[in-house]
């Protein structure tokens, strides 16, 4: 019973400490929010970083410095929108630092999912391509050796574009990082 006792006041202390820091986490969110628009830009955040004590402490209990700002603005921004709402700030913040996970595990996590996502969309659009060059071979069978050629370089020329495409998508992942 005393044991029960003391998770609950343990559950009440969280709960207690919990509110407290999301209201901090609120102020300093208004303290980076230089427009007040009520969003953050990863301007905002940046400098934020540079001139808000508060946030900086909370970003070096962390473990975030400069270099990891980028990566903490897209993980903050959980909707994509391209910039930070309240909401997001302050559950996003107080989760990684209240998380039994270390704040570099929950990057690398982030990084590989986004990367599997993008390696996933490239598997099916190279399957797509393989799968028209199948057709162009079947059809062209017969055909004139030009209207063959023509459309192979076609069918590279795409091919070339989406690898290109996919490339930069993956290069700018990794810049995240």
């Amino acid at each position: 019973e005393q044991r029960s006792k003391d998770i609950v006041a343990r559950a009440d202390d969280m709960d207690c400490e919990e509110i407290e820091e999301k209201k901090a986490l609120g102020k300093i969110f208004e303290r980076i929010d230089e427009d007040a628009s009520g969003e953050l830009s990863f301007d905002e955040l940046e400098n934020g970083a540079r001139k808000v004590a508060e946030f900086r402490h909370w970003l070096r209990v962390l473990d975030i410095d400069g270099r990891d700002l980028r990566q903490l603005f897209a993980m903050v921004d959980e909707d994509g929108s391209g910039s930070i709402n309240v909401a997001e700030f302050i559950e996003t913040m107080y989760r990684m630092k209240n998380t039994e996970s270390r704040t570099a595990t929950k990057f690398v996590k982030h990084l590989v999912t986004k990367i599997d996502a993008e390696h996933q969309s490239v598997q099916s659009r190279l399957s797509e391509v393989m799968d028209g060059l199948q057709k162009v071979n079947l059809a062209s069978k017969g055909e004139h050796p030009t209207n063959m050629q023509k459309q192979r370089a076609i069918t590279e020329d795409a091919l070339e574009r989406e690898f290109q495409s996919q490339e930069e998508l993956i290069r700018r992942s990794l810049e995240l990082s």
